[in-house]
């Protein structure tokens, strides 16, 4: 794909629409959720994992879709 990637819709509503262009109302929007820890982690990791991943799922950025790249 040539050229600079499309903007997330939630990004240009933070930023205001700056184009003043319509919104995509029909991006994808998956279901906020966090997912299951790794059984390869350490219990040092699995601390770190429970941190993070809680950090991650109250900012809105930790979805079902993220359990596929673990």
């Amino acid at each position: 794909m040539k050229g600079i990637p499309p903007t997330p819709t939630k990004l240009k509503l933070l930023m205001g629409n700056p184009g003043r262009r319509p919104l995509n109302d029909q991006e994808p929007q998956p279901l906020r959720s966090i997912p299951e820890c790794p059984s390869r982690l350490t219990e040092e990791e699995r601390e770190v994992w429970n941190v993070v991943s809680r950090k991650l799922y109250d900012m809105g950025v930790l979805t079902e879709v993220d359990d596929i790249s673990l």
